[in-house]
């Protein structure tokens, strides 16, 4: 039984693919490097990120992802503040938790920069919120098992954006669901789980799985 939704962040409840999209093309075209429209972007885009940017042209030689990341973090942070969270999310997490459900976050971010961001946009209703200690968005299973330890009796269903949040999912033997106009396509999503078109069907869609 589901009693916990866990919540990605980024291309989840907070609406950030675009910026995200023009922070990684000024570092691609500061570095020399072709840029990437949104659909390249949405192909290519995964975890680890240092993967991610090894797929997309830099060196590491040349520069070490830490510096990458470091001066990614640079331009995207500032313009992060600009970003509100996705139509009807906040509707979503209060009618899901009047119905009982506690509703955590689950991010790769790092924990000081979620929690600036979740402060910025108002977002509340939240119980808990898990976060890395670095910048270098490896992963986020070490999260996913200090989560299941913390509520060792409850059903999660994780609700996010990428594949690697039914990988992450699964590492705790629960399931995911996935939302269309984040970070990864559709089409894409549809291989690992159902995806849903808009945040406020979930209610729904977890009716019909009582």
């Amino acid at each position: 039984m589901i009693t916990h939704i866990v919540w990605d962040w980024n291309g989840t409840l907070f609406d950030d693919f675009d910026v995200c999209v023009k922070s990684i093309n000024t570092l691609l075209a500061r570095h020399g490097l072709p840029m990437l429209s949104d659909g390249e972007y949405r192909q290519v885009f995964g975890f680890p990120v240092r993967q991610y940017y090894r797929s997309i042209g830099f060196d590491f030689d040349k520069t070490p992802f830490e510096v990458l990341a470091e001066e990614y973090m640079s331009i995207y942070q500032p313009l992060s503040d600009s970003c509100g969270l996705r139509a009807g999310a906040q509707d979503t997490v209060d009618r899901l938790n009047r119905e009982g459900y506690v509703s955590v976050v689950l991010s790769a971010s790092r924990l000081d920069h979620l929690e600036r961001q979740i402060s910025k946009t108002g977002l509340h209703g939240i119980a808990r919120l898990y976060g890395t200690d670095d910048i270098h968005a490896s992963g986020k299973e070490h999260l996913a098992r200090r989560l299941a330890a913390d509520y060792p009796h409850a059903g999660f269903l994780f609700v996010g954006d990428t594949p690697h949040d039914a990988l992450v999912a699964k590492h705790i033997n629960a399931d995911a669901v996935f939302l269309a106009g984040g970070h990864k396509a559709a089409e894409e999503l549809e291989k690992y789980g159902p995806v849903l078109k808009d945040i406020c069907a979930l209610p729904q869609w977890l009716d019909r799985k009582k």
